[in-house]
């Protein structure tokens, strides 16, 4: 995304090999909500060309993160906490 729009408070993070439905649920059991693929693609389930762009395959599952003025730096510590015991069930 050089040079593209962007917005601060959103981060998407992908891993290959691992569909990001499975992770967002284990996730959320957990208390931490995010969404999967992109935003304008959410609904679809064809491959999204934002994704596409950014040069993320099908191949990678997409997570993404929404953060707000409220969001506090122990609540996104928390979440990284989470997301990385997540990632090593999955190992």
């Amino acid at each position: 995304g050089a040079g593209a729009e962007k917005s601060p408070h959103i981060v998407s993070l992908g891993f290959r090999g691992l569909p990001a439905e499975p992770l967002l649920h284990v996730l959320e059991s957990r208390g931490v909500l995010v969404s999967a693929g992109s935003a304008c693609a959410e609904r679809d389930r064809k491959a999204s060309p934002v994704l596409e762009a950014m040069g993320l395959s099908s191949e990678y599952g997409v997570i993404r993160f929404s953060f707000g003025d409220l969001t506090s730096a122990d609540e996104v510590e928390r979440a990284a906490a989470i997301l990385e015991g997540a990632l090593r069930s999955f190992t």
